[in-house]
C-alpha cells in the first residue's frame, strides 16, 4: 500500500453549489487517530508512500495539520522512505501560518479553482465570492512556494464545462503550471454535456501542443499520468481513506453519502472515462511528437515524472 488520503474533517468555510459533502453536523479527526493510522501506513512494505491531506476544509485545522506532516516527515527519516505530502484546500485561509506549514515540510500545495466561472459557483455561507480572496492567499503562496509544487485543481461539471478551456487558461493565468480537471459527480450530466466535455478537452490539448512549441509549456495530471505510463514509469495507485470517524475505506470522503445511495448515472461513469481516453490519446500525440523534437521530448519527461507516484 503506498497511498493514504486522509480527511480530516467536515467543517468548510465555504458552500459549494456542486458539493456533496456533509457539513453538519461537524465531524473532526482525532489526533491520536490519524497519528497511528498515518504510522502504520508508513511501516507497511515499500519504499515510496504519499500521503494527501484534505476534508472539509483542512486548513481550518492547522494544529493537526502541523502534527500530521511534522510526524510523517520524521517517520520518512527513520524508516529511509521517499514521502510525497500534499494538502487540497479551498484557498481561503492560505494565511502566513499555514503557509509556513506547507513549506516547512514540503507539502504539494493543491488549491481548488474553478477559472472564470469560479464565483458563480464556489460562494461564502452568506453567498458572496470567493475568488478574491483566494488570489489574494496564491500571491503569497506563490512567494515562499515553488510553482512546480503547486496544483490548481479546476472543477468541471455540466454548469461549466462550455468554459473548459477558458477556466484553463484562466487558471494557468493566476500562476498555475500543474492543472488537474476535478470532474463532478452528482449533477445532471447527460449526452450534451459529455459531448461539450470531449469537444473542450480536444482544444485543451491543441493549446498545450500550442504552448510547448512556444516555450510555454502547462501541465494536466491525467495527461502526466499517462505519459508516465508510456514511459513505464509507475502510475498512481487507488488510496486508501482515513475519514474523519475515525473509519477507514476505499471511498473518497466526500463521496461517502452518494455511494452509498448508488446513484451514480451512466453519464458520469462516461465523462470519467473520457477525461483518461482524451488523456491518453494526447499522451500517444506527444510521445510520437517528442519522438522528432526536442521541445516535446523534455516536456513528455518532465510531464511524466510530475504524474509518478512515489
Amino acid at each position: 500500500m503506498r497511498r493514504l488520503r486522509i480527511a480530516v474533517g467536515s467543517r468548510c468555510n465555504m458552500r459549494c453549489s456542486y458539493c456533496l459533502a456533509q457539513k453538519e453536523p461537524a465531524q473532526r479527526l482525532k489526533g491520536e487517530k490519524a497519528l497511528r493510522v498515518l504510522s502504520a501506513f508508513m511501516r507497511l512494505p515499500g519504499r515510496g508512500k504519499s500521503v494527501e491531506v484534505y476534508g472539509g476544509e483542512p486548513t481550518l485545522e492547522l494544529p493537526l495539520l502541523r502534527s500530521l506532516f511534522g510526524e510523517a516527515r520524521r517517520l520518512e527519516r527513520v524508516l529511509g522512505k521517499k514521502l510525497g505530502l500534499s494538502l487540497a484546500t479551498n484557498g481561503l485561509c492560505l494565511g502566513r501560518e499555514a503557509l509556513e506549514i506547507i513549506a516547512r515540510h514540503r507539502v504539494r500545495l493543491c488549491v481548488s479553482v474553478d477559472g472564470a466561472s469560479h464565483d458563480r459557483f464556489r460562494r461564502l455561507p452568506g453567498g458572496g465570492g470567493t475568488l478574491a480572496r483566494i488570489e489574494r492567499g496564491l500571491e503569497e503562496a506563490f512567494r515562499l512556494l515553488p510553482r512546480s509544487g503547486m496544483t490548481a485543481l479546476q472543477a468541471v461539471h455540466p454548469g461549466n464545462v462550455d468554459g473548459l478551456l477558458e477556466n484553463f487558461k484562466f487558471v494557468l493565468g493566476l500562476g498555475f503550471e500543474n492543472v488537474n480537471f476535478e470532474m463532478i459527480q452528482g449533477q445532471p450530466w447527460g449526452e450534451g454535456e459529455l459531448a461539450c466535455f470531449e469537444a473542450g478537452m480536444r482544444r485543451v490539448g491543441e493549446f498545450l501542443v500550442e504552448g510547448i512549441r512556444r516555450g510555454r509549456p502547462a501541465y494536466l495530471e491525467t495527461l502526466n499520468a499517462a505519459l508516465g505510463e508510456l514511459l513505464g514509469r509507475d502510475s498512481r495507485p487507488d488510496p486508501i481513506e482515513l475519514y474523519p470517524s475515525g473509519r477507514l475505506g476505499l471511498t473518497p470522503y466526500v463521496l461517502l453519502g452518494r455511494a452509498a445511495s448508488g446513484r451514480e448515472s451512466a453519464c458520469e461513469v462516461r465523462v470519467l472515462e473520457a477525461r483518461q481516453r482524451l488523456s491518453r490519446r494526447l499522451a500517444r500525440q506527444l510521445a510520437q511528437m517528442a519522438a522528432r523534437d526536442p521541445a516535446f521530448a523534455r516536456y513528455a519527461a518532465q510531464a511524466s515524472w510530475r504524474g509518478r507516484a512515489p
